[in-house]
């Protein structure tokens, strides 16, 4: 199978890099920040190049904390160069099956109003995959959850409670927060498992990709034991968003036959023990 996928050096697309690799028989063609997702032209000439049978589109600034003093840039890449890659999917004779890469962030527009562009990116993703639905391309939107898992270079709960309790023996955290964390081995695996799917049967149009809603003061105490460590706790108040049934991965698990494979406590565990102070 010929697979294109942006965003290949980014913390999922190396993941999921390496399962299609340990899969064999697949063509893979990764691309990253060499292809400029907004140029047209030049994503056109990608796909008409590979011919592939699946493109993974997982390019774009990857989450609000990033490029947050920059709207333009996060509306640019993760808007339009995803118009331009369904639209270059769209011209091909035979169109590939596209997977975009979503955001429960887009949930969380749709409950509470938009709280960031990059929400409102992603939930303009999902409204423009039905629109190329509408003209024949079959696309699927992954809405992922809060990835975690050694080798993330942006923020994220986990490593922010690791450093903060490596270098000052202290978690702070709200105790009412909860965050609906999946690993990025099962982020990637779950993926290439919807790509064999869609070869068999009809797929859903969106798939929401949450192992568990943790609270924060679990993935403290778990973080704190996986270091060897005895920590002095704070509370503070952070943003509590009213997470309900969008947040269902069932349909995710019973579509591609899997479940998710890293346990909580062990991948909490080892993310920990990859973070230095």
């Amino acid at each position: 199978m010929r697979v294109v996928v942006t965003g290949a050096r980014g913390f999922v697309g190396r993941a999921l890099i390496r399962q299609l690799e340990s899969a064999g028989g697949h063509e893979i063609r990764p691309v990253d920040s060499e292809l400029d997702l907004r140029d047209e032209a030049a994503v056109r000439r990608l796909l008409e190049d590979a011919r592939p049978d699946v493109v993974i589109h997982l390019g774009g600034v990857s989450g609000p904390m990033v490029a947050a003093d920059d709207p333009v840039r996060v509306t640019a890449v993760n808007a339009v160069g995803t118009i331009t890659v369904l639209d270059a999917a769209a011209a091909l004779d035979r169109p590939p099956l596209v997977i975009v890469a979503s955001s429960i962030a887009a949930v969380e527009q749709a409950l509470t109003g938009p709280r960031t562009v990059y929400a409102a990116t992603k939930r303009f993703v999902e409204d423009a995959a039905g629109a190329f639905r509408a003209r024949g391309v079959r696309v699927i939107a992954a809405r992922l959850g809060s990835v975690y898992g050694p080798g993330r270079s942006t923020d994220h709960v986990v490593d922010r409670l690791a450093r903060s309790i490596l270098r000052d023996g202290e978690a702070v955290y709200d105790p009412e927060v909860l965050e609906p964390l999946v690993h990025v081995d099962d982020v990637a695996r779950l993926i290439l498992g919807l790509v064999t799917a869609a070869a068999r049967q009809r797929l859903s149009e969106t798939y929401t990709f949450v192992q568990a809603l943790v609270p924060h003061e679990e993935i403290a105490r778990t973080v704190a034991a996986a270091l060897g460590k005895t920590v002095m706790t704070r509370h503070t108040l952070g943003t509590r968003l009213r997470w309900t049934e969008p947040l269902d991965s069932r349909a995710l698990l019973r579509d591609t036959g899997m479940a998710f494979a890293v346990p909580l406590s062990e991948g909490l565990a080892r993310t920990a023990s990859s973070v230095t102070a």
